[in-house]
């Protein structure tokens, strides 16, 4: 009886190392997979940054003494830098006219109640 109660443990007992290798195999090549996964996504970063850097060095900003220069391209340089920062304004305030129009319409707890019940009875 102690026998097959030995044979039985130790079967047991190769089954479960052979399943907890098994495991651990495939979490390591996962973890590998993410690794490598990782080290693309870095290096798609880092050439992105070094074209990034590449284009600011190609243009570079302005830094000389502007005081004895025409007043005329200034003045035009300053209204097209406001025309540029007038025109971001409006997108942006029309991206946020939909957010205000929600807030003004219902509240945050209003929509998610009704998300929940259209997720609940599709």
């Amino acid at each position: 009886m102690w026998g097959w109660i030995w044979t039985v443990l130790a079967l047991a007992a190769v089954v479960f190392l052979a399943w907890l290798a098994w495991r651990v195999v495939r979490t390591g090549l996962a973890l590998l997979r993410t690794f490598a996964e990782a080290g693309s996504t870095w290096g798609e970063a880092a050439e992105r940054v070094g074209a990034a850097a590449a284009a600011a060095q190609a243009d570079p900003p302005r830094i000389t003494a502007t005081m004895f220069e025409d007043r005329a391209v200034l003045r035009a340089r300053r209204e097209q830098l406001r025309r540029d920062r007038w025109e971001r304004r409006d997108r942006r305030r029309v991206d946020q006219a939909a957010v205000w129009r929600t807030w003004s319409e219902s509240t945050w707890l209003e929509r998610r109640q009704a998300e929940r019940r259209a997720d609940r009875h599709p």
